[in-house]
């Protein structure tokens, strides 16, 4: 048997995309879509224990997230959300009331999320301040948990079979803590997607 995989674009907005890496001095041989490369890449990178099985891969990126689940490398449901880690630094600037630029800083150098094993750890101390600077950080964040909730109904309707990892990759995957945030409520094992090390061996640490 074979299995065929097929995608749809406007003609118009993959020669707009040629003109603009054109313009940079980059002539591809060939134009792929995220779902696809995603899976090349989780071929080189995967944990051993999660090889052949269906996983769901959620690039926080920017501007438009993408929620990508995938049965042995290969896409079967792909979703962009209409909500980034871009819409994630504008709301810590109004609530904070400082600039954009500070805000990503925080985000990613600063932000945290308490979670319930902080929570039930009685060694942890969690002062109103940090209480309050996690929920700012928790609450932007839950459009973004509608999309992936959304998307996980969409798969599991249709394929039964739960994923059983989740892995988090772009910018706003670094928040410390996300990683337990997501585990408390999607009740799935949640992994960074650290493929540059494992692709070019230790000696490049992945940002």
């Amino acid at each position: 048997t074979s299995s065929t995989f097929a995608a749809i674009t406007l003609r118009h907005d993959l020669t707009e995309f040629l003109s603009q890496l054109q313009l940079i001095g980059i002539d591809p041989d060939m134009v792929t879509i995220e779902p696809w490369a995603i899976g090349q890449l989780l071929r080189r990178s995967t944990l051993k224990e999660l090889e052949g099985g269906v996983v769901c891969v959620i690039d926080l990126g920017h501007r438009t997230p993408s929620i990508d689940i995938l049965l042995a490398e290969s896409p079967l449901i792909s979703h962009v959300a209409p909500y980034g880690g871009h819409d994630v630094t504008h709301s810590l600037a109004q609530k904070l009331q400082i600039s954009y630029d500070e805000a990503e800083k925080v985000k990613t150098d600063h932000g945290f999320l308490i979670t319930e094993a902080h929570r039930k750890n009685p060694q942890e101390i969690i002062t109103p301040d940090q209480e309050e600077f996690s929920e700012i950080i928790r609450s932007s964040l839950s459009p973004i948990v509608r999309e992936i909730k959304q998307t996980l109904m969409a798969y599991k309707s249709r394929f039964r079979v739960p994923p059983r990892a989740m892995l988090i990759t772009g910018g706003t995957s670094q928040i410390p803590n996300l990683h337990i945030f997501l585990e408390e409520i999607f009740q799935i094992r949640v992994y960074s997607m650290t493929y540059m090390s494992s692709v070019v061996g230790q000696t490049l640490q992945l940002s």
